[in-house]
């Protein structure tokens, strides 16, 4: 909470006296009570602004963050009393009001009621406002904090992914120059859509399919018919949304984890219905064990808990399965 005032506030202040001011006026006989009105006036806005001042931007910022509300209600209630016996001095001098025991208990009752009466609302209004104020600046922060983390996510690539296919593209320009060119094409394309889509946090699911299918032709054309990769259900993508690289991460998890062949492949079946990507595989155990932190689907999900309340789902029986919530715009 702001300890001094803002721009914002002095334009409530000006409004809220600029109104006071009117009806004070409205009810005043101008002829005869005008500079009566015009002292009253002056006092009442000095004691209401600096009430409202030791309150909203003093108290209130060392107090209330603390959870101290005992002694926030102390010290505003003492605040209140005491500028409204300085109030009830100022308006004797002036209109010669006749209180005269200082002493008086019925003097210290009514300074906190005229205080409370002339500085209540405007107290009422500017503390609103900075509660307001600090909402906003909590959700705009939890917002760049919340940027900064999926950017972060995105960044964690495998970096042997870009080494294993130059290998290929290696191989593949003495073996056939021509699968070579088609290759660095669908690689190229394939980052160009990383570049592209860096700082999205969703993407139409019709482009990260499209993606997809460059990344498998590149698995393909590495291992050959080791790995057999299969979509359905393109029809139904319509307005569906995604993170991008989402359907990357699950196809890099099935290689990384299992050991294909000609002979004895791992199928793997993109099937896209309506509200999820589901991606299945049949298992086939590495010879030699590999070390995995799971970071990969950890990233994957942590992005999903960052853009929606859907959540990844993994069952982990003689396939392995993993449902992918596709999102909307409203999401």
């Amino acid at each position: 909470m702001d300890k001094k005032p803002t721009r914002s506030d002095w334009y409530i202040i000006a409004i809220f006296f600029s109104i006071s001011i009117f009806v004070t006026l409205l009810e005043s006989n101008l002829k005869e009570e005008l500079w009566e009105s015009v002292y009253d006036t002056v006092i009442y806005m000095t004691s209401a602004i600096l009430t409202a001042f030791v309150v909203v931007y003093i108290l209130f910022p060392k107090y209330f963050p603390q959870r101290r509300i005992y002694i926030l209600l102390f010290w505003t209630v003492m605040t209140l009393m005491v500028f409204g016996v300085i109030e009830y001095f100022a308006y004797d001098i002036i209109d010669g009001l006749d209180f005269r025991v200082i002493g008086n208990f019925k003097l210290y009752i009514w300074g906190i009621i005229s205080s409370s009466q002339n500085a209540g609302i405007l107290i009422g209004i500017l503390l609103g406002k900075k509660f307001y104020d600090v909402q906003l600046d909590m959700q705009k922060k939890e917002k760049e904090i919340r940027a900064s983390e999926l950017r972060r996510l995105k960044a964690q690539v495998d970096p042997h992914f870009l080494f294993n296919n130059l290998n290929t593209v290696d191989a593949l320009i003495d073996r056939d120059p021509a699968a070579a060119k088609v290759y660095i094409n669908k690689l190229s394309q394939l980052y160009r859509y990383l570049i592209a889509t860096k700082d999205d946090e969703v993407v139409p699911l019709s482009d990260e399919i499209s993606f997809a299918q460059n990344y498998i032709h590149l698995i393909e054309k590495r291992f050959g018919g080791s790995y057999v990769f299969t979509i359905k259900g393109q029809d139904d993508v319509q307005e569906s949304m995604i993170p991008p690289g989402a359907l990357q991460t699950v196809i890099e998890n099935v290689v990384k984890h299992n050991s294909g062949s000609v002979t004895d492949p791992v199928k793997t079946l993109i099937e896209i219905t309506e509200g999820q990507v589901i991606v299945s595989n049949n298992k086939n155990a590495m010879k030699k064990a590999v070390v995995s932190t799971h970071s990969g689907i950890s990233n994957l999900k942590a992005r999903y808990h960052f853009l929606t309340e859907k959540q990844v789902e993994i069952v982990d029986n003689t396939n392995y399965k993993i449902h992918l919530p596709t999102l909307s715009i409203v999401d």
